[in-house]
């Protein structure tokens, strides 16, 4: 009979910085722990930094919604202008 056993384990840390905070903190954060794991805990073999991802607007930083690569349903003015809708003359 087939069974399920645990062969891997993983340990996973998340780090405190809050959501919202910008980017670059956050991944700095992340290298921080990263390498302070790595100089004081033993028995590590290796630390891997891994990250979701998001698609974001690239004008307020605001969540993607839309299924347009071009406009995101008007989260700013600056997206708004990329309106298929909208036309010019």
């Amino acid at each position: 009979m087939k069974k399920l056993i645990d062969v891997e384990f993983h340990l996973v840390v998340i780090p405190k910085t809050p959501l919202g905070s910008d980017i670059d903190v956050a991944r700095g954060d992340a290298k921080d722990i990263r390498e302070a794991i790595i100089r004081h805990v033993d028995g590590v073999a290796d630390v891997n930094l891994e990250y979701d991802s998001d698609y974001r607007c690239s004008f307020c930083d605001g969540p993607w919604t839309e299924k347009s690569d071009t406009y995101n349903g008007y989260c700013c003015e600056e997206d708004e202008k990329n309106n298929p809708q909208l036309t010019t003359t």
